[in-house]
């Protein structure tokens, strides 16, 4: 799911309602992530109230071995798109801007993902 450079969204068409997953949810396959650790990601991604936490949870999303190429693709154009900003004290509104739809693709991809898992009884 993409979507067009060119639309404006405000931070109210952003979908980051969090979806409790219930706590016996735990499904693991062999070089894959967990439903935990989505579950974490998802939760650290509803909590992020900052520019720098968006990068910082990107960033350890890209960088882990166990998620899925989707999702590791959707986390690098969050980094790619906030690298040379973030430790700017103040970085152009539509650069942000462009940064919170990619991190709103990010979330849905991860919820997405969640659950297409099976989730143990």
């Amino acid at each position: 799911m993409s979507l067009p450079s060119d639309r404006r969204i405000g931070k109210s068409e952003l979908n980051y309602e969090w979806q409790e997953l219930a706590p016996s949810s735990i499904f693991v396959r062999s070089c894959d992530m967990t439903q935990d650790q989505l579950t974490i990601w998802l939760e650290t991604a509803v909590n992020a109230k900052t520019h720098r936490e968006i990068y910082g949870l990107a960033k350890e999303i890209r960088e882990a071995g166990n998620s899925s190429p989707e999702i590791r693709k959707a986390a690098r154009k969050v980094v790619k798109c906030l690298r040379d900003v973030i430790d700017l004290p103040i970085a152009e509104a539509s650069v942000l801007a462009k940064a919170d739809r990619r991190f709103a693709v990010l979330v849905n991809q991860m919820r997405d993902e969640a659950s297409a898992q099976p989730i143990a009884a």
